[in-house]
């Protein structure tokens, strides 16, 4: 770790001798929206089997139903960051070879 992350740093630093003003083309309230919806799929992905494993100790018929919240959260996370991708412009380029 220090061979390949803090001396490249390092080496970085002290070679750059400007200072860069970045200006992130990002609003706060799209960021916490974003970082909400990414939460709550994460909730449900976790949420899923444990709902299914209560549902099933509890002798609930067809607790394994309850799986599903998994995949529902798994889909909240993957269109919540296809969303924020093409939303902030990060568009994977094909390479010209």
């Amino acid at each position: 770790m220090i061979l390949f992350g803090i001396l490249p740093w390092l080496f970085a630093s002290t070679m750059s001798g400007r200072r860069y003003e970045v200006e992130l083309p990002w609003r706060r309230d799209l960021v916490l929206r974003y970082r909400g919806w990414r939460r709550a799929g994460w909730v449900l992905v976790a949420a899923g089997p444990v709902m299914a494993l209560v549902g099933a100790s509890a002798g609930v018929e067809r607790a394994g139903f309850l799986v599903w919240l998994s995949v529902l959260g798994l889909a909240t996370v993957v269109v919540t960051e296809w969303r924020h991708a093409s939303a902030s412009g990060c568009r994977r380029r094909a390479s010209s070879s």
